[in-house]
């Protein structure tokens, strides 16, 4: 039930997922993988920005959360 989606943020490429809950997997400052089990409150904006990983999670549409991003610059 989880969909994810690739689209641009602000010219960095970023992931929209919405749906049921989700695993994060990611790589620690110490270059170990880690896995986060989250429940999925609202729709994830994620995407790689400078070298951070951003994640936006709030109860809105794929637009609002991109404008969102966009007003983080």
């Amino acid at each position: 039930g989880t969909r994810a989606e690739i689209v641009d943020v602000g010219g960095a490429s970023g992931l929209w997922i919405s749906g049921v809950g989700h695993v994060v997997f990611y790589e620690g400052l110490d270059g170990r993988k880690h896995t986060a089990d989250a429940a999925l409150a609202g729709n994830v904006l994620v995407w790689h920005e400078d070298g951070v990983a951003r994640r936006l999670e709030a109860g809105v549409g794929r637009e609002r959360a991109l404008k969102l991003a966009a007003a983080l610059e």
